[in-house]
């Protein structure tokens, strides 16, 4: 078995073709995974984050998210867990330890927030420009004037 002339197909011993091309490719979508994995780990067991608020920002089903997780050993609680607090935990934080402690990166949003306020920007521009830029939101949504007005008035020191 060769080639014939126009046939590019990579034959190995035996008349089979190669299959490293396969291999490779299935090597790299195989560590791209395991990366996602990760972290969903990280979110879940760190961060604190819901399925939902994990597949929104991965943009995965909450059936993957799931699954990630059970491939990883943790148990996914079904429910409140015993520390959880209650509602939503306020942009500009996160629990660690079964304590709100200041969100550093949420806390930099914050303090963009208050000095564009400052410079006169209106609530709406904010929400625009944070869109634009791709700053995420808690659950990683798009923002809103409402949502910002919140924010503003919780750490108000305007």
């Amino acid at each position: 078995m060769g080639s014939q002339s126009g046939d590019q197909t990579n034959w190995g011993k035996n008349g089979r073709k190669s299959h490293l091309f396969l291999i490779d490719t299935f090597e790299h979508d195989l560590l791209k995974h395991l990366a996602v994995e990760d972290q969903v780990h990280d979110l879940y067991a760190e961060d604190q984050f819901s399925l939902k608020q994990i597949a929104l920002r991965m943009d995965v089903s909450r059936d993957y998210v799931r699954k990630a997780l059970f491939r990883k050993g943790i148990p996914v609680i079904r429910g409140r867990r015993e520390t959880d607090l209650t509602g939503q935990i306020p942009y500009g934080w996160k629990r660690r330890e079964g304590k709100l402690v200041p969100y550093r990166i949420e806390q930099l949003v914050i303090e963009r927030m208050k000095r564009a306020r400052v410079q006169g920007m209106s609530l709406h521009e904010i929400a625009r420009r944070l869109n634009s830029s791709g700053t995420p939101t808690k659950a990683g949504g798009r923002w809103h004037a409402k949502s910002i007005s919140q924010i503003l008035s919780r750490n108000s020191d305007l």
